[in-house]
């Protein structure tokens, strides 16, 4: 395992640190670290050495949301719950990449644009 030096989007979640970083062996994916400096791919989310690219980490209502690439359902939003389970949120553009974009929480509800095809 070889990650990478450069990990972004720190995000404090479920007393733990998550971020995005590079590893040889999956590419670009989620990981997460506890206060034991233990540190771990949280999901392999376009398995392989394929990138998911994460990014847009945002906490919202007891998860985790962030976009992340498939070759099967393209960039899509995803969730972490508070038991690590990861799950694609919802194919919003089934023939295409729902693409979400601006994630955010504003007056205790969940924003982002998305192309819905």
């Amino acid at each position: 395992m070889g990650l990478s030096a450069s990990p972004a989007e720190l995000v404090e979640y479920n007393s733990k640190v998550f971020f995005i970083a590079d590893e040889s062996d999956t590419g670009k994916e989620l990981w997460s670290c506890d206060d034991k400096d233990t540190c771990d791919i949280v999901s392999d989310i376009n398995t392989g050495r394929f990138n998911s690219l994460p990014n847009q980490l945002t906490r919202f209502n007891g998860k985790l949301y962030f976009k992340a690439f498939t070759s099967n359902s393209y960039n899509e939003l995803w969730s972490v719950d508070s038991a690590g389970s990861v799950s694609q949120v919802k194919d919003i553009n089934p023939s295409g990449s729902g693409n979400p974009q601006m994630i955010t929480v504003a007056l205790n509800r969940l924003y982002f644009q998305a192309n819905d095809g």
